[in-house]
C-alpha cells in the first residue's frame, strides 16, 4: 500500500523540489563512480541484501550481505551534496534511502541516483545540527540529534516538529556514532581474525595500532557490524562468534597515478593522509594497503608517476622507490628529485627513463642504479611535461622544445614540427605525449597530432578549437577513442577527429592521470579514483 501511495506522490514531489541526480539525465546512476578514503564509519542500516554504511569522507558504502563484497559507493558522483555523511537509513517498507550530510537531509526512491535535497536551514533548523542516527515508525521518519528527536514526513522529508522521543513504536532504526555506550560484553568475547584483538571497547590491529569502534549494528541474519575511526569494517558471525576485519575505500583521498590490471595499484597524492599505495580489485570490491608507516624502505611519498617492468613496480614522486612484486620488498633510490616530482616514465633500449621538471634520468634496472643525469641541454629553462617511447627512441616534451633521444648513445635530436606546419620557431608549444607500442599521440597548442610508426609523418586529428585550445596535461587512447585531461575536466574524442563529449563536474576535482581500458575511463584525481563507463554514450 505504501509503495502505491509513493507512486502517486513521486511526480508531485519531483515538480516541487530541486533534484540532485547523477551528472546528467542520460547517465545511469553508476556510470560515474568515485572511490576515495572513507574516514570513520559512522552509521549502518540494512536493506534486503545491502548494508548501507555512512562514512565521514567517502559517501555511503554498500556491502552486499549475501555476496560478501562491496558494491559501488554512493557519493557526489550519484548526486549527494557531500561525501561527509553523518547517518544513513534504508526504509524497507518504502524503498527510500535517507542520508544526512552537513546541513541537508537527502533521499532517493531507488537508493542509488536521483537524489532530493532538503536543507535544514529551509526547514527552520540549524544548518549545523548533528544527526546521530535515524529510524522510522508507521507514519514518520525520526532523526535523532543527541537528546532531541526530529519528526519528519516519511515520504517527502518535511519537518513536522521536535519531540523528546518518538510517539509511535519504531519499526527499525540505523546505528549511530558510539559515544555514550560500551561494546556489549558478548561481542568482546568474539575472536577477531587476521591477528586482531579486542582491547576493552576498542580494537588492536595486527600491527599494534588501536582502532576505536565508532558504530555497532546487529543485522537480521545473525550478523554483527562494527565500524572504526580508521575506516575498517568488522563483520561478526554469530554462529562462529568471530569478527573479520575488512578495509573500506582507498588509503588516500587523492590518486597521483595508477597501474591497470586485474587489480589496480593506486599511488596516493594527497598530503595529510597516510602515505602509501592501495591495491583495489573493482570486480570483487576489495582493498588492501601498502603503508609507508609499515613498509620497510617505503618513504612518505606524494606519488606522481608509476610504471611496471616485469616483477618491478617503479614509484616516483618526491622520491624514487622500486617494489618487487614477487618477493614483496621495497628499495629506495637515494637521489633527490630535482623540481620535487617525477613527470614521466618509460622503457627504451633496455633502460628505464624518468623525467623530472628539469632533467631526464637513465636507470639501469638490473642494478636499480641511475647511470645518467645530464641528457637534456643545460640551458633547458622550461619544465619537462612528459616522456614516451615508440620502442626505438625516447621523446621529451618541454614547452617550446620537443626532443628525441637515442637510448643507447644519449644522442639528442630536435623533433619540433614547426617546419612541417609552416610555422616559425616557437610558434608551436608542446604539452603532453603518450605512446602505445610504436604509435605516438602528441598534444600541442596547434592541436592533437598522431604518428602511426617511426617512418610516418605527424597527422593532425583534433583541432584545438574543438576543446577550447586549453592546455592538455595528459592524454590516452584505446583503439578509436581518445581522452584529453584538461585539468579539472576531460574531453573524449574519436581518432577520426570527432569530439565526443566534454565533461566538467565538481566531483572530479583536479585530474592527475587518465587511462582508457575498453569500456572504462579511469581517472586519478585529487578527489580519488573515478571510473567512467562510457559505453552508453552516443559519440555525436
Amino acid at each position: 500500500m505504501i509503495r502505491q501511495n509513493l507512486k502517486a506522490v513521486v511526480l508531485f514531489i519531483f515538480a516541487l523540489q530541486a533534484l540532485g541526480a547523477q551528472p546528467a539525465p542520460r547517465f545511469e546512476p553508476f556510470d560515474w563512480v568515485l572511490y576515495t578514503r572513507t574516514g570513520p564509519l559512522l552509521s549502518f542500516s540494512e536493506g534486503f541484501e545491502i548494508v548501507y554504511i555512512a562514512t565521514g569522507r567517502g559517501g555511503v558504502y554498500r556491502w552486499h550481505s549475501l555476496r560478501k563484497q562491496f558494491l559501488e559507493p554512493v557519493t557526489t558522483a550519484q548526486g549527494l551534496m557531500s561525501n561527509t555523511c553523518q547517518a544513513v537509513y534504508y526504509d524497507q517498507a518504502s524503498g527510500i534511502l535517507w542520508v544526512v550530510t552537513p546541513g541537508y537531509l537527502e533521499y532517493s526512491y531507488d537508493a542509488e541516483g536521483t537524489w532530493i535535497h532538503r536543507s535544514f536551514e529551509e526547514m527552520g533548523l540549524s544548518p549545523n545540527i548533528q544527526i546521530d542516527r535515524m529510524g522510522s515508525s508507521k507514519n514518520y521518519l525520526w532523526l535523532f540529534a543527541g537528546s532531541r528527536v526530529l519528526k519528519m514526513d516519511r515520504v517527502g522529508g518535511n519537518y513536522l516538529g521536535q519531540t523528546s522521543g518518538p510517539d509511535e513504536p519504531l519499526i527499525s532504526m540505523s546505528s549511530g556514532s558510539r559515544y555514550n555506550f560500551d561494546v556489549p560484553e558478548k561481542l568482546r568475547e568474539y575472536s577477531v581474525t587476521d591477528g586482531w584483538l579486542f582491547n576493552g571497547n576498542d580494537l588492536i590491529d595486527i600491527d599494534g595500532r588501536t582502532e576505536h569502534i565508532t558504530t555497532i549494528y546487529f543485522g537480521k541474519y545473525n550478523d554483527q557490524y562494527l565500524g572504526t575511526d580508521r575506516g575498517t569494517l568488522l563483520i561478526g558471525d554469530g554462529t562462529l562468534e568471530s569478527f573479520q576485519p575488512i578495509h573500506t575505500g582507498l588509503l588516500n583521498s587523492g590518486v597521483g597515478d595508477l597501474l591497470l590490471g586485474r587489480e589496480i595499484l593506486l599511488g596516493g597524492s594527497n598530503t595529510g593522509d597516510p602515505s602509501g599505495l592501495t591495491w583495489f580489485n573493482p570486480a570483487q570490491g576489495t582493498y588492501d594497503y601498502l603503508e609507508s608507516e609499515l613498509e620497510i624502505n617505503l618513504p612518505s611519498l606524494n606519488i606522481s608517476r608509476m610504471i611496471q617492468g616485469g616483477q618491478d613496480v617503479w614509484v616516483g614522486g618526491n622520491d624514487i622507490v622500486v617494489y618487487n612484486l614477487k618477493d614483496e620488498f621495497w628499495k629506495s633510490i637515494t637521489k633527490p628529485v630535482q623540481g620535487g616530482r617525477i613527470t614521466g616514465m618509460c622503457y627504451a633500449g633496455g633502460y628505464l627513463w624518468m623525467s623530472t621538471d628539469f632533467e631526464l634520468m637513465k636507470i639501469d634496472t638490473s642494478r636499480n642504479q641511475i647511470i645518467s643525469f645530464n641528457v637534456l641541454p643545460r640551458n633547458l629553462n622550461t619544465p619537462v611535461y612528459g616522456i614516451a617511447s615508440d620502442g626505438e627512441k625516447v621523446f621529451v616534451v618541454s614547452d617550446v622544445n620537443f626532443y628525441s633521444i637515442n637510448p643507447g648513445t644519449n644522442e639528442l635530436r630536435d623533433e619540433r614540427i614547426y617546419r612541417q606546419l609552416g610555422l616559425k620557431p616557437g610558434a608551436i608549444r608542446y604539452e603532453a605525449i603518450q605512446s602505445r607500442g610504436s604509435q605516438l599521440l602528441l598534444a600541442t597548442t596547434q592541436g592533437i597530432y598522431y604518428r602511426k610508426n617511426p617512418i610516418s609523418e605527424w597527422k593532425l586529428i583534433i583541432n584545438p578549437t574543438l576543446y577550447g585550445a586549453q592546455k592538455v596535461r595528459t592524454l590516452d587512447w584505446d583503439d578509436n577513442l581518445g581522452i584529453l585531461n584538461l585539468g579539472n575536466h576531460l574531453v573524449l574524442f574519436t581518432m577520426d577527429g570527432l569530439i565526443a563529449r566534454d565533461y566538467s563536474f565538481d566531483f572530479i576535482g583536479k585530474i592527475n592521470c587518465t587511462y582508457i581500458d575498453h569500456d572504462d575511463v579511469w581517472l586519478g584525481t585529487t578527489k580519488g579514483l573515478i571510473q567512467f563507463n562510457w559505453k552508453n554514450e552516443r559519440l555525436k
